[in-house]
């Protein structure tokens, strides 16, 4: 059956089921689905279910309930675009939205170090209560209710880095915590329950003295890179299973201090492994690329992590992938470092669609002009769209229920 012969309150339930995109496509068919597509009811949907997916921190459900359409449409736009101030064309200065203050208590004698999770409902706060220069654990608050709802520490434990994989609307999380003791450092993951504050140990990997950087997760798998052994580390969680790599062949040197002096960052996306590997041409410059794998190639690589050793790897060269050259920038890194850091995120227009920013950093001998560039790659074939953007000299989304659920 046609669409324009479906009763109107049949349309609303389908273009809640369907992305932004789509919506914003089937507006402009004709006047009866501009009428659909301009609903209260359907951007409210819109906006809770980016909420639930981590993309986009609105208001309390109280104030968002009393939103107009246009000002829901404007918080949409808001996650795709950035404030209308951001905009180069815009003549006005940055402005305060919102502002939420809340007590945290004693931080400790030397402060603390906070970040923002996805989604923006929750921050994480490492306290430093002692004299090591690293804090004794890790804790997680509510935003908007200003009360800590998670936290954890061990005796004899530093905490150097804890990562958040917000689920299920902000009430679960899985975690790994990149955590030194007297011995070898260790990579601890977990689940926590945001709601009632209890966690669930999973696995507990020793992993020595190599130092983990750069540890990313999502889904089931997690994955780190160690910067002195060149290797990759993809572990399912779940099962217990692990696969370490050598990184991707390419010329490395090294500096005094025998640290490499280009290093591989990886993300993990539903079904994909992903690598940025950074390249150098012939006259310095970098060619940089992308290396997406799809996880279930690696079907016969897995072993238990109870024989887990950094001493044993297989060659991630010549596995098959989606490689993505990165367009060639004229930072030279011949005699500096040359880093790429990585992030994967979904979209918040298209489904099934993941963006990746990948971040350029190169230093060297002589002092350069900052600049910057913004590239945009997309394909639809072995994966999911991927959108792909590069920023020179730069800085650096959870369980997604059935769509028919999360937009009441």
């Amino acid at each position: 059956m046609p669409l324009d012969h479906v009763d109107a309150d049949v349309l609303l339930q389908i273009f809640t089921l369907v992305d932004v995109f789509t919506i914003l496509s089937l507006s402009r068919v004709n006047k009866a689905f501009h009428s659909i597509a301009s609903a209260k009811q359907l951007w409210l949907a819109i906006v809770r279910d980016l909420s639930w997916r981590g993309l986009l921190d609105p208001p309390e459900d109280s104030i968002l309930a009393t939103l107009s359409t246009t000002a829901l449409k404007e918080e949409v736009r808001r996650v795709v675009v950035g404030p209308r101030t951001w905009s180069g064309s815009s003549t006005a200065p940055p402005t305060l939205s919102r502002q939420i203050t809340f007590s945290i208590g004693d931080l400790g004698t030397s402060g603390s170090e906070t970040k923002f999770l996805p989604g923006g409902r929750h921050v994480l706060i490492y306290p430093e209560r002692g004299a090591s220069p690293f804090p004794d654990g890790v804790e997680c608050w509510e935003v908007h209710g200003g009360r800590r709802v998670w936290g954890w520490s061990s005796p004899g434990y530093r905490v150097y880095r804890a990562t958040f994989d917000i689920r299920c609307g902000g009430s679960e999380a899985a975690v790994v915590l990149r955590v030194t003791c007297a011995g070898p450092d260790h990579l601890i993951a977990l689940e926590a329950d945001l709601k009632t504050g209890e966690s669930r140990d999973i696995l507990n990997l020793p992993v020595g003295p190599w130092f983990a950087t750069d540890v990313a997760i999502s889904g089931d798998f997690f994955a780190c890179a160690f910067a002195l052994r060149l290797t990759l580390l993809l572990v399912n969680w779940r099962t217990a299973e692990f696969i370490l790599f050598s990184s991707p062949d390419h010329p490395r040197t090294t500096v005094a201090c025998k640290m490499p002096t280009s290093i591989h960052h990886t993300r993990t996306a539903p079904g994909y492994f992903v690598v940025a590997d950074p390249k150098r041409g012939t006259d310095g410059s970098t060619a940089d690329e992308l290396r997406i794998y799809a996880i279930a190639s690696f079907e016969y690589l897995w072993r238990s992590v109870n024989n887990l050793s950094l001493d044993h790897h297989m060659d991630l060269t010549g596995m098959p992938s989606t490689t993505i050259a990165l367009p060639a920038s004229h930072l030279k890194a011949e005699l500096g470092y040359h880093y790429l850091q990585l992030s994967v995120g979904q979209s918040p227009v298209h489904d099934s669609t993941y963006e990746l920013d990948v971040n350029l950093q190169v230093s060297s001998p002589a002092p350069r002009d900052r600049s910057h560039s913004l590239h945009e790659y997309k394909t639809d074939s072995p994966i999911p769209m991927w959108a792909v953007r590069r920023r020179s000299r730069g800085t650096t989304s959870a369980c997604r229920p059935d769509r028919r659920q999360s937009r009441g």
